[in-house]
């Protein structure tokens, strides 16, 4: 089925470093230019419906103002909590001064983006390889783990709670920062020694690094349409 590109806007509306709402077949598509390429994804937070093009942009990575989510603009990776779905990216095209897209309905771009090409001076001999540690530890692998971590006052999970900010890989280490949902929270140091348990426990994790955040503050707000449901928030 040939991929059919519709024109949106043009370079000059789109300028380097830059971000721009357009619909494509009536669906909402965020624009962004980057290091003189285009890319476009969904203009739809996955973790609460939030436009994507009126985020703050970080060279490839785009930050939903409401809750602070990261995706990364290539292939619309989601890289930080709260958001633990992808958004979809499209195919794009420049003819001269003309920017096209294409809504991409067959998942058929890269789920991770490709390396940036080699730097070494010609000649140069390549450095010993390391011994692997282990598997690589994926964000899914990390977020299902965190799931099983329950807030006993609510019986919630951390994750549909909202209480999970961040999630970031180093080799085999794991760092998580989260917050509770309030200061004093009595179930604090249980459910950060749960979160350490849940990790330490993926395949390839050697350590788990779990840091408390107060700020921004926890709200109702950041909770997923399962917690709501189960505490019967409408």
């Amino acid at each position: 089925m040939a991929i059919e590109y519709r024109k949106v806007a043009t370079l000059s509306e789109l300028p380097e470093g830059s971000n721009l709402f357009v619909e494509v077949d009536d669906q909402p598509v965020a624009l962004f230019r980057v290091e003189g390429q285009v890319f476009a994804i969904d203009d739809v937070c996955t973790h609460d419906g939030g436009p994507l093009a009126d985020g703050k942009l970080c060279g490839f990575e785009i930050e939903c103002d409401r809750h602070g989510a990261r995706f990364d603009i290539r292939t619309g990776s989601a890289l930080t909590m709260p958001a633990v779905e992808n958004v979809r990216a499209h195919h794009v095209k420049v003819d001269g001064e003309t920017i096209y897209v294409a809504i991409n309905d067959t998942g058929d771009l890269p789920k991770e983006a490709p390396p940036s090409p080699a730097s070494k001076p010609a000649g140069e001999s390549k450095p010993a390889a390391e011994t692997p540690v282990g598997p690589p530890v994926g964000q899914d692998d990390i977020v299902a783990a965190l799931k099983t971590v329950i807030d006993p006052e609510l019986n919630v999970n951390v994750v549909d709670l909202g209480l999970v900010y961040t999630v970031q890989t180093r080799g085999s280490e794991v760092d998580v920062e989260m917050t509770l949902t309030t200061p004093a929270c009595p179930a604090g140091p249980e459910i950060l020694r749960n979160s350490v348990k849940a990790i330490e426990t993926i395949a390839g994790v050697s350590k788990a690094n779990v840091k408390l955040v107060m700020s921004p503050p926890w709200s109702p707000a950041r909770m997923t349409d399962d917690a709501r449901d189960i505490l019967g928030i409408f």
